[in-house]
């Protein structure tokens, strides 16, 4: 199971100033054991963000753009095939003697005859998850030359725990935290939502659950959320998703998803 070590920390502030491997060594100590401790913002280390100054088409290639990328500090010549690649971009941009998360070692090499310096990066080629249709195309308002981690919110630690089935109970992060809690003396995490009811009417009135298990299932709850609309979550929800290599999709989908992660 993968947990953030961001999302501990905002359910436990206390731990702010402990280091993500005391963390790990505390859990380990509990019974949740750490299998592995990974930094996003190191696994992207030299992917910056880059402007795409022009595109033009490929001699030699249909299906090729080179285009003319700053780093800001120097310009550089990428040959793309994204299909979304466009002039006035911000782009995730791999620089020359980068290792991709995936192994990809960017090197200078001639891509049909054209010499390209670097690359121009998709969600999956970062390891992340998203819409690989094409590359990356970062806010317009995003810094030249800042590191992408920092852009796409990959400054997290992730620890990969070894949840024994008799765990039941760690399978999220509060449960976590519950038990970093109880192990430091801290008060127990709050995670109540404040949501106000603003209907007199119940639930009941718009839907009904019938058990036909009842013994299967002996408690089933539901409620009713009105003036909802779908759209894109926002970017905290969508980094946090993507830190523990989950895609997101839609607000509603995506607050199903981190419920799930949250509580279990």
């Amino acid at each position: 199971m993968l947990i953030s070590i961001e999302w501990i920390r905002s359910m436990l502030p206390q731990l702010a100033e402990e280091s993500p491997s005391h963390v790990a060594e505390q859990l380990t100590t509990l019974g949740l054991e750490v299998e592995g401790l990974t930094s996003l913002s190191e696994a992207l280390e030299g992917v910056v963000v880059g402007h795409v100054l022009q595109v033009a088409p490929h001699p030699k290639a249909d299906r090729l753009k080179v285009t003319t990328v700053f780093d800001g500090r120097e310009q550089h010549t990428v040959v793309c095939g994204a299909p979304n690649v466009a002039e006035d971009q911000k782009v995730a941009f791999a620089t020359i003697g980068t290792t991709l998360p995936n192994g990809l070692s960017i090197e200078p090499r001639k891509i049909r005859g054209v010499a390209s310096a670097g690359m121009l990066c998709a969600f999956s080629e970062l390891g992340l998850s998203g819409d690989d249709a094409g590359i990356i195309v970062l806010p317009a308002a995003t810094g030249v030359g800042c590191s992408v981690s920092e852009v796409l919110g990959r400054t997290d630690c992730i620890l990969e725990l070894g949840i024994t089935p008799n765990r039941a109970d760690a399978f999220s992060h509060l449960g976590v935290a519950r038990d970093l809690a109880a192990l430091n003396g801290y008060a127990l995490p709050d995670i109540r939502s404040g949501v106000e009811h603003t209907h007199s009417s119940a639930a009941s009135d718009q839907v009904r659950v019938t058990l036909h298990d009842k013994e299967g299932c002996t408690f089933y709850a539901a409620r009713v959320l009105d003036g909802v609309q779908l759209g894109p979550s926002p970017a905290w929800v969508q980094d946090r998703l993507r830190a523990l290599n989950q895609r997101p999709i839609s607000n509603v989908v995506d607050a199903t998803n981190m419920v799930l992660l949250e509580c279990g």
